[in-house]
């Protein structure tokens, strides 16, 4: 246990902030994995926004979307991506939330659009769909889903190290 500089109260090794007046106690680490996490959102962030104008099919809650939908729904992902890789940089807890949202609404998605894989996958372009056969589509989307829930309970698991400066105490 460590006292606050600035009010004496005892607070915990490892908090960030004093509970009772808000003043910053200790610096934010950021552990490497989560440094390596956020510059491969930037990158993949930065990489979707891009992609937006491309000619590619993507679903939106069941729905196959062509178009002019499509990229904006692309644009709207990539921007949470690229939004949450900078917020891990500088630990914010509303990032992390925010991937949270995004990982929830991607396994919603995916499994609303289980049914309509083939329509889908008829959509696609046929010299970028790498993959011909429907049941290894369907394993990687299936892979997708799980990697969005594993994703989450990591976050869940550091949810710690991202706290946001609390508001003090009023008494």
């Amino acid at each position: 246990m460590e006292s606050c500089p600035n009010c004496g109260q005892t607070v915990a090794a490892s908090d960030t902030y004093c509970h009772n007046c808000g003043a910053k106690v200790g610096g934010r680490h950021r552990p490497n994995g989560i440094t390596i996490l956020a510059v491969m959102m930037i990158i993949l962030g930065s990489l979707g926004l891009l992609g937006s104008f491309l000619d590619v099919p993507t679903t939106l809650l069941g729905m196959i979307l062509t178009g002019t939908p499509a990229a904006l729904v692309g644009l709207l992902e990539s921007g949470v991506v690229l939004y949450c890789g900078i917020g891990f940089l500088r630990m914010s807890d509303l990032a992390r939330k925010a991937m949270i949202g995004l990982m929830i609404y991607r396994i919603i998605n995916g499994l609303l659009i289980i049914p309509r894989l083939d329509e889908y996958r008829a959509l696609a372009d046929p010299s970028t769909n790498r993959i011909d056969s429907p049941m290894a589509n369907t394993i990687g989307h299936f892979t997708g889903i799980i990697i969005s829930g594993l994703m989450i309970a990591f976050l869940h698991s550091i949810r710690e190290k991202f706290a946001d400066k609390p508001k003090p105490i009023s008494e």
